[in-house]
């Protein structure tokens, strides 16, 4: 709810604000994408008269035959963070349609000092690695050129889970490795957060274990050398190049991580952190992006191709 002492930039938004439009008259209900128009032109003023530098509108939840919801947020150049229920409704007269929105159930809040850390954190995490983008690029076009050498290696059925963990690790060592450096920085930004929320503090260890984990995986520098030598071996258990159970720990360990950085990241985005800086908080959203070409999907008759690894 909004709090004592929040500039009048901020409550705003609990004015009795409205916008009418007046067409010919039309005995049609009104229209979702007549009330989202609506909508926007309402959302539009916070701009104007409250120093909005983001809003969104999104959904819609039909109330009657003229009547519509959407559902409203904005945050404001001073870092409060609003939410509301915009209502369009639909009146016809003999000679005119009127449709008017206006606000429902307001409510804006100062953003919490860790969420901010937060997202500073990861935005500047973004920038880091982004400056290592060629590097990243390099070391991606050497995994795909090592994985093509291989495209005629026909794996046996009872070692394709082995063969695809290789390969698992070994993209997650090509968007990590160029970007260790700025990763541990983040991950040391994070643990500098002063927080005492359960939801954000296991999501920072959730990051601080997950990187642990991708450091330990066994190095992979070359798939394809790997997994010749593992075919001139008879493709025998005991020659086998990754330690499956030790692989499946390390899966199940950074599943858990990810599960807590996404509920994390879901606290982040209802205290108003910008939607693209949520996903980014994410190992997805963070390392999975630098890899925006990958191919989806491992099959084809045993035949190697990239996919998204388990590990992200």
């Amino acid at each position: 709810m909004t709090k004592r002492g929040v500039p009048a930039v901020a409550i705003a938004l609990t004015a009795a604000l409205g916008f009418c439009g007046a067409a010919q008259a039309s005995t049609g209900p009104l229209k979702v994408k007549q009330a989202r128009k609506l909508a926007h032109k309402l959302a539009e003023k916070q701009v104007r008269g409250r120093d909005v530098v983001s809003f969104h509108v999104a959904g819609a939840k039909r109330l009657g035959r003229n009547s519509v919801a959407l559902a409203y947020d904005d945050r404001t150049n001073v870092n409060f963070f609003c939410t509301a229920t915009i209502v369009v409704t639909q009146r016809v007269k003999t000679h005119r349609t009127i449709r008017t929105a206006r606000f429902r159930g307001q409510k804006c809040e100062q953003m919490p000092l860790d969420v901010l850390a937060v997202e500073a954190a990861t935005r500047n995490a973004v920038r880091a690695l982004r400056g290592s983008a060629v590097a990243t690029a390099d070391s991606l076009d050497r995994l795909q050129a090592s994985v093509k050498r291989c495209r005629k290696l026909a794996v046996p059925r009872s070692r394709r889970d082995a063969a695809n963990a290789i390969l698992d690790t070994a993209l997650v060592e090509a968007l990590e490795g160029p970007n260790d450096a700025g990763l541990g920085d983040f991950v040391s930004a994070l643990g500098s957060v002063d927080t005492t929320n359960a939801t954000l503090t296991a999501g920072i260890a959730g990051w601080t274990d997950y990187l642990a984990a991708v450091r330990a995986l066994p190095p992979i520098p070359d798939p394809c050398a790997t997994l010749q030598s593992w075919a001139q071996a008879g493709w025998a258990a005991d020659q086998s190049p990754i330690d499956m159970n030790a692989y499946r720990a390390i899966d199940q360990r950074t599943a858990a991580d990810s599960r807590a950085i996404k509920r994390a990241a879901r606290y982040l985005a209802v205290n108003g952190v910008f939607p693209r800086t949520v996903v980014q908080f994410t190992p997805e959203g963070l390392l999975l992006r630098l890899a925006p070409n990958l191919p989806g999907e491992t099959g084809g008759k045993g035949k190697l191709i990239l996919r998204k690894s388990a590990l992200l």
